[in-house]
């Protein structure tokens, strides 16, 4: 495509595919996948549930899903490498 004289390469890119989770986030989206809840992902980080609650709403707006099954199966669509940091 050709704007303004200039020739452009235009790149469609999923949302979720650019996605960055804090180091806390994908603590918390690993013990999701792993089916815990609210309650005890708080308790087994010392944390309350209201800010386990906190992180997943910024994870889902990341990932563009809301729910928790939404957003599980974005994490095995990228194999987890988002879990690991990588």
């Amino acid at each position: 495509m050709i704007v303004d004289g200039i020739r452009c390469t235009l790149v469609m890119q999923h949302p979720s595919d650019r996605v960055n989770l804090s180091p806390r986030e994908r603590q918390i989206a690993l013990l999701v996948a792993r089916g815990h809840t609210n309650h005890s992902i708080a308790s087994a980080l010392e944390i309350s549930a209201w800010t386990v609650s906190t992180h997943l709403r910024r994870i889902f707006a990341k990932f563009s899903v809301s729910s928790r099954a939404e957003m599980v199966a974005q994490l095995a669509r990228l194999n987890t490498a988002e879990l690991r940091g990588t």
